[in-house]
Formats: structure tokens, C-alpha cells, sequence
């Protein structure tokens, strides 16, 4: 896109030319843009000169019925548009469906007769939002957070005793063994 064909587009040929190539590829036309498709390839309506613009290039040459793209297949470092045709979009999509259906396939073979189960995660959504909503905490409940020996499970968070701080230890900061608060790093009296 930095070649100096394209550099010396205007903004309106510029904005023609690209939606045009993207519209084509999308409707599978090959680089052919029917008269009747030009209004949409620019925010104001068809652009007669943006048009002729991209033809005074060589981009592309008017046909009975609007444009054709030239060398739309050829490519980009040859001095073409470097596009694939339609014919082989198309085929490499039917190969994908086919690959992508044999995967499928062999999955749901692999899963009737393998007694290893898939499911890494279990239910990882289950537990989403206790935390932040405090509804473990408020409620005297503990059962989103498993009693370990290494972790001090604390409900009241304790507030920093130094002057003009409003600081308090978090959950976080005691599970990583500390007992400082982190705004002004006076050390707290958490019981062990």
C-alpha cells in the first residue's frame, strides 16, 4: 500500500479504490464493481472523478455495466492487486468444511471411547463475583475460599493505625504473607 501509485490518490479516490477491492472479495466478483454498487463505496454517493482517478492509474478500466479491476489476481509484487479469485476462496473454504467436519468427527469418536474426560476447568463461572460482592464475607460464609493452612482468612480488614492514612490491609495482601499496609507502609497488627 506504499507504493507511490497509491500514495498519489486522492482521499476520495483513495476511499473508492479500497472499498471497492474489500466489496469485491466480500460478493466474490473478481474485481468487478457493477455500476449500480459504486453510491456505496463512499460515505457521499458515487464519486465520478475518484472513479476516473483510479482508472487514470491503471487500476482499473470501465466496462459496459461499471469496473473491472486490472491484474486483480496477479501479485501485489508484481504490480497487481495480489487478490485471490472467488473459484479458489471457495475451494479452500470447502476444504476447511471438510478438514473442520473430519476434527469434529474423530472428537466425538475420541470422546466415546476414551475414558479421559476433556473438561480441564470444571465449573470455573460457579464462583465468579463472591469476592467483589463481599456476599462470601457478609454472610459468615466461607465456601468459595478453602480453609488452607497457609492462608489467613480475614473478615474484618484491619485499618492502618499511622496518621492521615486511610489504608487497609486486603485479602490479597495477607495470602502473599504480608502484615504492611500499602499506601503508607506502617505494619498492622493482624493477629497469626
Amino acid at each position: 500500500m506504499n507504493e507511490p501509485r497509491f500514495i498519489e490518490m486522492s482521499v476520495d479516490a483513495w476511499c473508492v479504490f479500497t472499498k471497492a477491492i474489500a466489496w469485491s472479495n466480500e460478493a466474490g466478483t473478481d474485481g468487478l464493481i457493477k455500476r449500480r454498487y459504486l453510491a456505496l463505496l463512499h460515505p457521499q454517493g458515487e464519486q465520478p472523478r475518484a472513479n476516473s482517478e483510479i482508472a487514470d492509474l491503471g487500476l482499473w478500466h470501465a466496462t459496459v455495466d461499471g469496473y473491472q479491476f486490472v491484474d486483480w489476481n496477479k501479485k501485489a509484487y508484481q504490480g497487481g492487486l495480489g487478490q485471490e479469485l472467488a473459484a479458489v476462496v471457495q475451494e479452500q473454504k470447502d476444504k476447511n468444511k471438510v478438514r473442520q467436519q473430519k476434527w469434529r468427527d474423530g472428537q466425538k469418536d475420541n470422546k466415546d471411547n476414551s475414558p479421559v474426560t476433556r473438561d480441564v476447568t470444571g465449573n470455573v463461572t460457579r464462583d465468579v463475583g463472591q469476592d467483589r460482592t463481599r456476599q462470601a464475607f457478609d454472610e459468615g460464609s466461607t465456601q468459595n475460599m478453602k480453609e488452607e493452612p497457609s492462608l489467613k482468612i480475614i473478615r474484618d480488614f484491619p485499618d492502618c493505625a499511622s496518621e492521615d492514612c486511610n489504608g487497609k490491609l486486603n485479602q490479597r495482601a495477607v495470602n502473599a504473607g504480608r502484615d504492611v499496609c500499602e499506601d503508607c507502609a506502617w505494619k498492622l497488627g493482624v493477629a497469626s
